[in-house]
Protein backbone atom coordinates (compact mmCIF):
# COMPACT_ATOMS: atom_id res chain seq x y z
CA UNK A 1 0.00 0.00 0.00
CA UNK A 2 1.37 3.42 -0.98
CA UNK A 3 2.48 5.76 1.80
CA UNK A 4 0.83 9.19 1.90
CA UNK A 5 3.08 12.11 2.81
CA UNK A 6 1.73 14.80 5.14
CA UNK A 7 3.54 18.13 5.52
CA UNK A 8 3.50 19.52 9.06
CA UNK A 9 4.39 23.14 9.84
CA UNK A 10 5.01 23.44 13.59
CA UNK A 11 4.82 27.09 14.65
CA UNK A 12 4.61 28.91 17.96
CA UNK A 13 0.87 29.65 17.71
CA UNK A 14 -0.51 26.77 15.61
CA UNK A 15 0.31 23.57 13.74
CA UNK A 16 -0.63 23.29 10.06
CA UNK A 17 -1.02 19.98 8.22
CA UNK A 18 -1.19 19.66 4.44
CA UNK A 19 -1.43 16.84 1.87
CA UNK A 20 -0.39 17.46 -1.73
CA UNK A 21 -1.61 15.60 -4.80
CA UNK A 22 -0.23 15.68 -8.32
CA UNK A 23 -1.98 16.44 -11.63
CA UNK A 24 -0.77 17.08 -15.16
CA UNK A 25 -0.73 20.79 -14.24
CA UNK A 26 1.49 20.18 -11.23
CA UNK A 27 0.93 19.51 -7.50
CA UNK A 28 -1.98 21.05 -5.65
CA UNK A 29 -3.14 21.24 -2.06
CA UNK A 30 -5.57 18.38 -1.46
CA UNK A 31 -6.21 18.52 2.31
CA UNK A 32 -5.18 21.16 4.83
CA UNK A 33 -6.01 22.01 8.44
CA UNK A 34 -4.78 24.44 11.08
CA UNK A 35 -4.86 23.55 14.77
CA UNK A 36 -4.25 26.25 17.37
CA UNK A 37 -1.84 25.22 20.14
CA UNK A 38 -3.72 25.13 23.48
CA UNK A 39 -2.98 27.67 26.21
CA UNK A 40 -1.58 24.84 28.34
CA UNK A 41 1.24 24.54 25.81
CA UNK A 42 2.56 22.26 23.10
CA UNK A 43 3.05 18.58 24.01
CA UNK A 44 3.72 15.31 22.11
CA UNK A 45 0.39 13.87 23.30
CA UNK A 46 -1.56 16.86 21.95
CA UNK A 47 0.30 16.64 18.63
CA UNK A 48 -0.32 12.90 18.36
CA UNK A 49 -4.05 13.38 18.95
CA UNK A 50 -4.21 16.03 16.19
CA UNK A 51 -2.29 13.89 13.69
CA UNK A 52 -4.43 10.80 14.34
CA UNK A 53 -7.65 12.81 13.93
CA UNK A 54 -6.33 14.43 10.74
CA UNK A 55 -5.47 11.03 9.24
CA UNK A 56 -8.88 9.60 10.15
CA UNK A 57 -10.88 12.55 8.79
CA UNK A 58 -9.14 12.36 5.42
CA UNK A 59 -8.85 8.55 5.34
CA UNK A 60 -5.08 8.45 5.11
CA UNK A 61 -4.13 4.76 5.31
CA UNK A 62 -0.36 4.96 5.81
CA UNK A 63 0.50 8.58 6.66
CA UNK A 64 4.16 9.56 6.89
CA UNK A 65 4.82 13.03 8.30
CA UNK A 66 7.37 15.57 7.04
CA UNK A 67 8.00 18.27 9.64
CA UNK A 68 9.17 21.80 8.85
CA UNK A 69 10.39 24.07 11.66
CA UNK A 70 10.61 27.88 11.57
CA UNK A 71 14.07 29.13 12.60
CA UNK A 72 14.07 31.63 15.47
CA UNK A 73 16.64 32.89 17.94
CA UNK A 74 16.33 30.21 20.63
CA UNK A 75 15.07 26.70 19.92
CA UNK A 76 15.99 26.31 16.26
CA UNK A 77 18.69 28.45 14.65
CA UNK A 78 20.15 28.81 11.15
CA UNK A 79 23.59 30.37 10.67
CA UNK A 80 25.75 31.17 7.65
CA UNK A 81 29.55 31.30 7.75
CA UNK A 82 32.61 30.68 5.57
CA UNK A 83 35.17 27.92 6.13
CA UNK A 84 38.42 27.14 4.29
CA UNK A 85 38.50 24.04 2.09
CA UNK A 86 39.69 21.14 4.26
CA UNK A 87 39.56 17.37 4.29
CA UNK A 88 36.12 16.05 5.26
CA UNK A 89 37.05 15.01 8.82
CA UNK A 90 38.99 18.20 9.51
CA UNK A 91 36.15 20.31 8.10
CA UNK A 92 33.59 18.54 10.32
CA UNK A 93 35.71 19.18 13.43
CA UNK A 94 36.28 22.81 12.48
CA UNK A 95 32.56 23.40 11.95
CA UNK A 96 31.79 21.90 15.36
CA UNK A 97 34.25 24.27 17.05
CA UNK A 98 32.88 27.19 15.04
CA UNK A 99 29.30 26.46 16.09
CA UNK A 100 30.31 25.93 19.72
CA UNK A 101 31.94 29.37 19.77
CA UNK A 102 28.90 31.04 18.17
CA UNK A 103 26.18 29.59 20.42
CA UNK A 104 25.34 31.17 23.76
CA UNK A 105 23.60 28.13 25.26
CA UNK A 106 25.54 25.02 26.39
CA UNK A 107 26.59 23.10 23.28
CA UNK A 108 25.92 19.71 24.91
CA UNK A 109 22.20 20.57 24.93
CA UNK A 110 22.03 21.01 21.14
CA UNK A 111 21.99 18.88 18.00
CA UNK A 112 23.43 20.35 14.81
CA UNK A 113 23.49 19.67 11.08
CA UNK A 114 25.44 21.45 8.34
CA UNK A 115 25.80 21.53 4.57
CA UNK A 116 28.14 23.18 2.09
CA UNK A 117 25.87 25.61 0.26
CA UNK A 118 28.36 27.00 -2.25
CA UNK A 119 31.98 26.35 -3.19
CA UNK A 120 34.37 29.21 -3.91
CA UNK A 121 38.02 29.28 -4.94
CA UNK A 122 39.50 28.64 -1.51
CA UNK A 123 36.47 28.62 0.78
CA UNK A 124 33.12 26.94 1.35
CA UNK A 125 29.90 28.77 2.27
CA UNK A 126 28.37 26.72 5.09
CA UNK A 127 24.73 26.62 6.20
CA UNK A 128 24.21 25.19 9.69
CA UNK A 129 21.08 24.39 11.67
CA UNK A 130 21.14 23.83 15.44
CA UNK A 131 18.22 22.63 17.55
CA UNK A 132 17.75 22.29 21.28
CA UNK A 133 17.41 18.65 22.32
CA UNK A 134 14.38 19.49 24.48
CA UNK A 135 12.70 21.11 21.48
CA UNK A 136 13.24 18.01 19.34
CA UNK A 137 11.93 15.84 22.17
CA UNK A 138 8.76 17.93 22.29
CA UNK A 139 7.94 17.09 18.65
CA UNK A 140 8.87 13.41 18.93
CA UNK A 141 5.64 11.42 18.79
CA UNK A 142 5.82 7.68 19.48
CA UNK A 143 3.93 5.57 16.97
CA UNK A 144 3.99 8.29 14.29
CA UNK A 145 6.24 7.73 11.26
CA UNK A 146 8.38 10.75 10.44
CA UNK A 147 10.31 11.06 7.17
CA UNK A 148 11.87 14.52 7.58
CA UNK A 149 12.49 17.24 10.16
CA UNK A 150 13.92 20.21 8.26
CA UNK A 151 14.20 24.02 8.40
CA UNK A 152 11.35 25.99 6.90
CA UNK A 153 13.53 27.79 4.26
CA UNK A 154 14.47 24.39 2.77
CA UNK A 155 10.79 23.40 2.50
CA UNK A 156 9.70 26.65 0.84
CA UNK A 157 12.49 26.43 -1.74
CA UNK A 158 10.67 23.53 -3.43
CA UNK A 159 7.82 25.88 -4.37
CA UNK A 160 9.77 28.77 -5.95
CA UNK A 161 12.44 29.30 -8.59
CA UNK A 162 15.27 31.68 -9.38
CA UNK A 163 16.37 34.62 -7.23
CA UNK A 164 13.61 35.63 -4.84
CA UNK A 165 12.71 36.80 -1.38
CA UNK A 166 10.05 34.99 0.67
CA UNK A 167 8.39 36.86 3.53
CA UNK A 168 6.80 34.57 6.12
CA UNK A 169 4.37 36.57 8.28
CA UNK A 170 4.30 34.45 11.45
CA UNK A 171 2.64 34.91 14.83
CA UNK A 172 5.68 35.80 16.97
CA UNK A 173 7.85 37.20 14.17
CA UNK A 174 8.42 37.65 10.46
CA UNK A 175 11.11 35.78 8.54
CA UNK A 176 12.64 37.18 5.34
CA UNK A 177 14.30 34.34 3.40
CA UNK A 178 16.55 35.17 0.44
CA UNK A 179 17.21 32.73 -2.41
CA UNK A 180 19.79 33.33 -5.13
CA UNK A 181 19.70 31.26 -8.33
CA UNK A 182 17.59 28.59 -6.61
CA UNK A 183 19.83 28.41 -3.53
CA UNK A 184 19.15 29.54 0.02
CA UNK A 185 21.61 32.37 0.74
CA UNK A 186 20.40 34.53 3.66
CA UNK A 187 17.70 34.95 6.29
CA UNK A 188 16.60 37.88 8.46
CA UNK A 189 14.26 37.45 11.44
CA UNK A 190 12.08 40.34 12.61
CA UNK A 191 10.42 40.23 16.03
CA UNK A 192 7.28 41.89 14.62
CA UNK A 193 4.49 39.40 13.84
CA UNK A 194 0.77 38.79 14.05
CA UNK A 195 0.96 38.88 17.84
CA UNK A 196 1.99 42.55 17.74
CA UNK A 197 -1.13 43.49 15.74
CA UNK A 198 -3.27 41.58 18.25
CA UNK A 199 -1.63 43.31 21.20
CA UNK A 200 -2.22 46.71 19.59
CA UNK A 201 -5.96 45.95 19.43
CA UNK A 202 -6.00 44.56 22.98
CA UNK A 203 -6.04 48.14 24.26
CA UNK A 204 -9.46 48.84 22.71
CA UNK A 205 -11.36 45.52 22.95
CA UNK A 206 -11.66 42.30 24.95
CA UNK A 207 -11.33 39.88 22.02
CA UNK A 208 -8.57 41.38 19.85
CA UNK A 209 -7.79 38.19 17.91
CA UNK A 210 -11.36 37.87 16.60
CA UNK A 211 -11.60 41.59 15.89
CA UNK A 212 -8.31 41.47 13.96
CA UNK A 213 -9.57 38.72 11.66
CA UNK A 214 -13.04 40.22 11.16
CA UNK A 215 -12.38 43.95 10.91
CA UNK A 216 -8.62 44.41 11.05
CA UNK A 217 -6.80 46.17 8.21
CA UNK A 218 -3.80 48.40 7.58
CA UNK A 219 -5.23 51.00 5.22
CA UNK A 220 -2.78 53.65 4.03
CA UNK A 221 -5.46 55.51 2.07
CA UNK A 222 -8.74 55.62 4.10
CA UNK A 223 -10.74 56.51 0.98
CA UNK A 224 -10.53 52.93 -0.36
CA UNK A 225 -12.18 51.43 2.76
CA UNK A 226 -15.94 52.05 3.21
CA UNK A 227 -16.27 50.56 6.71
CA UNK A 228 -15.79 53.21 9.42
CA UNK A 229 -14.86 50.71 12.14
CA UNK A 230 -12.15 49.24 9.92
CA UNK A 231 -10.76 52.73 9.34
CA UNK A 232 -10.52 53.34 13.09
CA UNK A 233 -8.84 49.99 13.70
CA UNK A 234 -6.46 50.71 10.85
CA UNK A 235 -5.26 53.85 12.64
CA UNK A 236 -4.25 51.63 15.57
CA UNK A 237 -2.55 48.97 13.42
CA UNK A 238 -0.78 51.27 10.94
CA UNK A 239 2.23 52.09 13.19
CA UNK A 240 2.99 48.36 13.58
CA UNK A 241 2.67 47.83 9.82
CA UNK A 242 4.92 50.83 9.09
CA UNK A 243 7.68 49.54 11.37
CA UNK A 244 7.46 46.05 9.87
CA UNK A 245 7.52 47.42 6.31
CA UNK A 246 10.64 49.47 7.01
CA UNK A 247 12.46 46.49 8.51
CA UNK A 248 11.53 44.22 5.58
CA UNK A 249 12.68 46.82 3.05
CA UNK A 250 15.98 47.29 4.87
CA UNK A 251 16.61 43.52 4.95
CA UNK A 252 15.75 42.98 1.27
CA UNK A 253 17.76 45.95 0.01
CA UNK A 254 20.76 44.97 2.15
CA UNK A 255 20.74 41.48 0.60
CA UNK A 256 20.48 42.93 -2.90
CA UNK A 257 23.43 45.22 -2.21
CA UNK A 258 25.52 42.36 -0.82
CA UNK A 259 24.70 40.05 -3.73
CA UNK A 260 25.11 42.84 -6.28
CA UNK A 261 21.85 41.99 -8.03
CA UNK A 262 18.13 42.74 -7.64
CA UNK A 263 15.72 39.99 -6.64
CA UNK A 264 13.43 38.84 -9.44
CA UNK A 265 10.35 38.15 -7.29
CA UNK A 266 9.10 38.74 -3.75
CA UNK A 267 6.70 36.14 -2.32
CA UNK A 268 4.79 36.00 0.95
CA UNK A 269 3.20 33.34 3.14
CA UNK A 270 2.07 32.90 6.75
CA UNK A 271 -1.22 33.34 8.59
CA UNK A 272 -0.52 36.96 9.57
CA UNK A 273 -0.47 37.90 5.87
CA UNK A 274 -4.27 37.53 5.92
CA UNK A 275 -4.49 40.91 7.67
CA UNK A 276 -6.16 43.01 4.98
CA UNK A 277 -3.90 45.23 2.86
CA UNK A 278 -0.74 44.06 4.65
CA UNK A 279 0.88 42.43 1.56
CA UNK A 280 -0.01 45.48 -0.54
CA UNK A 281 1.47 47.72 2.16
CA UNK A 282 4.76 45.81 2.08
CA UNK A 283 4.78 45.84 -1.72
CA UNK A 284 4.31 49.61 -1.76
CA UNK A 285 7.28 50.01 0.61
CA UNK A 286 9.43 47.78 -1.63
CA UNK A 287 8.08 49.54 -4.73
CA UNK A 288 7.29 46.23 -6.42
CA UNK A 289 4.48 43.69 -6.52
CA UNK A 290 4.62 40.78 -4.12
CA UNK A 291 2.88 37.46 -4.67
CA UNK A 292 1.71 34.54 -2.50
CA UNK A 293 3.97 31.49 -2.61
CA UNK A 294 2.45 29.43 -5.47
CA UNK A 295 0.46 26.66 -3.80
CA UNK A 296 -2.45 25.37 -5.89
CA UNK A 297 -5.86 24.60 -4.38
CA UNK A 298 -8.57 22.91 -6.44
CA UNK A 299 -11.96 24.58 -6.19
CA UNK A 300 -15.32 22.79 -6.29
CA UNK A 301 -15.17 22.39 -10.07
CA UNK A 302 -11.74 20.77 -9.86
CA UNK A 303 -10.48 23.07 -12.60
CA UNK A 304 -9.35 26.43 -11.22
CA UNK A 305 -6.65 27.16 -8.68
CA UNK A 306 -6.45 29.69 -5.86
CA UNK A 307 -3.64 30.32 -3.36
CA UNK A 308 -3.38 28.54 0.00
CA UNK A 309 -1.24 31.26 1.55
CA UNK A 310 -0.54 30.01 5.07
CA UNK A 311 0.12 26.37 4.04
CA UNK A 312 3.18 27.01 1.85
CA UNK A 313 5.78 25.68 4.36
CA UNK A 314 3.73 22.53 5.04
CA UNK A 315 3.24 21.97 1.29
CA UNK A 316 6.96 22.37 0.66
CA UNK A 317 7.72 19.82 3.40
CA UNK A 318 5.23 17.41 1.83
CA UNK A 319 7.27 17.58 -1.42
CA UNK A 320 10.62 16.84 0.25
CA UNK A 321 11.33 13.89 -2.08
CA UNK A 322 11.36 16.22 -5.11
CA UNK A 323 14.76 17.69 -4.25
CA UNK A 324 17.87 16.53 -2.41
CA UNK A 325 19.17 20.08 -1.95
CA UNK A 326 20.26 20.66 1.69
CA UNK A 327 19.05 17.18 2.64
CA UNK A 328 21.95 17.16 5.15
CA UNK A 329 19.87 19.50 7.34
CA UNK A 330 17.28 16.76 8.01
CA UNK A 331 17.07 16.10 11.79
CA UNK A 332 14.97 12.92 11.52
CA UNK A 333 17.74 10.62 12.76
CA UNK A 334 18.20 12.82 15.84
CA UNK A 335 14.68 12.11 17.05
CA UNK A 336 15.94 8.75 18.30
CA UNK A 337 19.68 8.20 18.25
CA UNK A 338 20.69 11.75 19.06
CA UNK A 339 18.17 12.28 21.84
CA UNK A 340 18.37 9.04 23.79
CA UNK A 341 20.04 9.27 27.20
CA UNK A 342 23.77 8.54 27.23
CA UNK A 343 24.20 5.13 28.91
CA UNK A 344 27.95 4.89 28.39
CA UNK A 345 28.82 5.85 31.95
CA UNK A 346 26.33 3.30 33.28
CA UNK A 347 27.82 0.56 31.07
CA UNK A 348 31.33 1.44 32.24
CA UNK A 349 30.19 1.24 35.85
CA UNK A 350 28.53 -2.17 35.36
CA UNK A 351 31.59 -3.51 33.55
CA UNK A 352 33.93 -2.22 36.23
CA UNK A 353 31.76 -3.67 38.96
CA UNK A 354 31.67 -7.07 37.24
CA UNK A 355 35.44 -7.15 36.85
CA UNK A 356 35.92 -6.17 40.47
CA UNK A 357 33.62 -8.94 41.68
CA UNK A 358 35.25 -11.52 39.42
CA UNK A 359 38.88 -10.65 40.05
CA UNK A 360 38.68 -9.03 43.45
CA UNK A 361 40.20 -5.83 42.04
CA UNK A 362 39.35 -3.65 45.01
CA UNK A 363 42.55 -1.64 44.77
CA UNK A 364 41.94 -0.92 41.09
CA UNK A 365 38.51 0.42 41.92
CA UNK A 366 39.99 2.74 44.54
CA UNK A 367 42.46 4.07 42.00
CA UNK A 368 39.66 4.58 39.51
CA UNK A 369 37.63 6.52 42.07
CA UNK A 370 40.63 8.71 42.86
CA UNK A 371 41.20 9.38 39.18
CA UNK A 372 37.51 10.15 38.68
CA UNK A 373 37.64 12.69 41.53
CA UNK A 374 40.61 14.39 39.88
CA UNK A 375 38.82 14.47 36.56
CA UNK A 376 35.69 15.92 38.17
CA UNK A 377 37.79 18.66 39.76
CA UNK A 378 39.43 19.44 36.43
CA UNK A 379 36.04 19.39 34.70
CA UNK A 380 34.64 21.85 37.26
CA UNK A 381 37.54 24.20 36.57
CA UNK A 382 37.02 23.90 32.82
CA UNK A 383 33.27 24.54 33.18
CA UNK A 384 34.01 27.63 35.28
CA UNK A 385 36.37 28.88 32.59
CA UNK A 386 33.78 28.20 29.88
CA UNK A 387 31.13 30.09 31.88
CA UNK A 388 33.47 33.05 32.23
CA UNK A 389 34.20 33.06 28.49
CA UNK A 390 30.47 32.89 27.66
CA UNK A 391 29.81 35.89 29.93
CA UNK A 392 32.52 37.83 28.12
CA UNK A 393 31.02 36.85 24.77
CA UNK A 394 27.58 38.06 25.88
CA UNK A 395 29.04 41.39 27.03
CA UNK A 396 30.95 41.73 23.77
CA UNK A 397 27.85 40.97 21.70
CA UNK A 398 25.87 43.56 23.68
CA UNK A 399 28.56 46.14 22.91
CA UNK A 400 28.57 45.16 19.24
CA UNK A 401 24.77 45.49 19.07
CA UNK A 402 24.95 48.90 20.74
CA UNK A 403 27.59 50.29 18.39
CA UNK A 404 25.99 48.64 15.35
CA UNK A 405 22.69 50.32 16.18
CA UNK A 406 24.46 53.66 16.57
CA UNK A 407 26.20 53.20 13.23
CA UNK A 408 22.90 52.26 11.58
CA UNK A 409 21.25 55.44 12.87
CA UNK A 410 24.15 57.56 11.65
CA UNK A 411 24.17 55.83 8.26
CA UNK A 412 20.45 56.57 7.85
CA UNK A 413 21.12 60.29 7.62
CA UNK A 414 20.54 61.58 4.09
CA UNK A 415 23.62 62.78 2.21
CA UNK A 416 22.27 66.27 1.84
CA UNK A 417 21.71 66.63 5.58
CA UNK A 418 24.94 65.20 6.93
CA UNK A 419 26.61 68.58 7.33
CA UNK A 420 23.69 70.03 9.29
CA UNK A 421 22.71 67.44 11.86
CA UNK A 422 25.28 64.66 11.44
CA UNK A 423 27.32 66.36 14.19
CA UNK A 424 24.27 66.36 16.44
CA UNK A 425 23.74 62.67 15.96
CA UNK A 426 27.32 61.96 16.95
CA UNK A 427 26.98 64.13 20.09
CA UNK A 428 23.75 62.41 21.09
CA UNK A 429 25.27 58.97 20.39
CA UNK A 430 28.26 59.90 22.56
CA UNK A 431 25.96 60.70 25.49
CA UNK A 432 24.06 57.41 25.21
CA UNK A 433 25.05 55.17 28.18
CA UNK A 434 25.67 51.44 27.92
CA UNK A 435 22.43 49.50 28.20
CA UNK A 436 20.40 52.12 26.27
CA UNK A 437 19.63 51.59 22.57
CA UNK A 438 18.21 54.42 20.44
CA UNK A 439 15.72 53.22 17.85
CA UNK A 440 14.59 56.56 16.34
CA UNK A 441 15.69 60.22 16.35
CA UNK A 442 13.10 62.64 14.98
CA UNK A 443 14.27 65.87 13.27
CA UNK A 444 17.81 66.12 14.65
CA UNK A 445 18.19 69.36 12.64
CA UNK A 446 15.53 71.34 14.52
CA UNK A 447 15.41 72.92 17.95
CA UNK A 448 13.24 70.10 19.35
CA UNK A 449 14.48 66.54 19.03
CA UNK A 450 12.43 63.44 19.93
CA UNK A 451 14.45 60.41 20.99
CA UNK A 452 12.93 56.91 21.07
CA UNK A 453 14.71 53.89 22.45
CA UNK A 454 14.84 50.90 24.75
CA UNK A 455 16.79 50.47 27.99
CA UNK A 456 17.93 47.62 30.16
CA UNK A 457 16.53 49.23 33.35
CA UNK A 458 14.91 52.46 34.60
CA UNK A 459 18.11 53.89 36.06
CA UNK A 460 19.81 53.96 32.66
CA UNK A 461 16.95 56.02 31.22
CA UNK A 462 17.41 58.53 34.04
CA UNK A 463 21.16 58.67 33.45
CA UNK A 464 20.55 59.27 29.76
CA UNK A 465 18.09 62.11 30.46
CA UNK A 466 20.57 63.75 32.84
CA UNK A 467 23.36 63.46 30.26
CA UNK A 468 21.13 65.13 27.67
CA UNK A 469 20.81 68.20 29.94
CA UNK A 470 24.22 69.18 28.57
CA UNK A 471 22.49 69.93 25.28
CA UNK A 472 19.28 71.52 26.51
CA UNK A 473 16.09 70.66 28.41
CA UNK A 474 15.30 66.90 28.43
CA UNK A 475 11.76 65.72 29.29
CA UNK A 476 10.77 62.05 29.65
CA UNK A 477 7.46 61.89 27.79
CA UNK A 478 6.76 58.15 27.82
CA UNK A 479 8.02 54.89 29.33
CA UNK A 480 6.26 51.53 29.34
CA UNK A 481 6.68 48.19 31.11
CA UNK A 482 9.05 46.91 28.41
CA UNK A 483 11.33 49.94 29.08
CA UNK A 484 10.54 51.51 25.70
CA UNK A 485 10.86 55.30 26.25
CA UNK A 486 10.44 58.65 24.51
CA UNK A 487 12.50 61.72 25.53
CA UNK A 488 11.85 65.22 24.16
CA UNK A 489 15.03 67.33 23.98
CA UNK A 490 14.70 71.12 23.55
CA UNK A 491 18.00 72.69 22.55
CA UNK A 492 18.68 75.92 24.42
CA UNK A 493 20.91 78.45 22.69
CA UNK A 494 23.72 77.31 20.45
CA UNK A 495 25.13 74.91 23.03
CA UNK A 496 27.70 72.48 21.67
CA UNK A 497 25.43 71.43 18.80
CA UNK A 498 25.20 73.53 15.61
CA UNK A 499 21.81 74.68 14.45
Amino acid sequence: MKKELVGLDIGSWSVKAAVMAGTENGPYLKYAETKKIPESGFSPSWLKSFLIDFARRHRLKRPVFCLTLPPDTQKFIIKFFTMPKLAEKELAKSIKYELESRLLQPFENTVYRWAAAEEQMKNLNIISATAEKDYLRSITVKGIRIAAVEPQPVSILRLIKGSAAVIDFGHTGTRIMIYRDGRFSHMHVSNIGGRDFTEALAEVCNDPETLKHEKGAVVKNPDIEPDEETKKLSEILNPVADELAREIKQAVRACEAREGTALETVYYTGGASKLRYLPERIGAELEQDIFPVPVGVLDETGLEFSPGIEYAPACGACLYRKSGYLSELNFRSSLRSGLEPDFRNLCIFILSFGLAVQGGLYALNRQAESKAAELRSELAAVNARISDIRNRIRNSESAVIYYSETERLLAAVKESEKGTFGTRLRHIAGLTPKGVTLTEITDPGGSEVELKGKARDYSRIGCFAIALEKLGRAELEHIDADLDFVIKLTLEGQGILPR
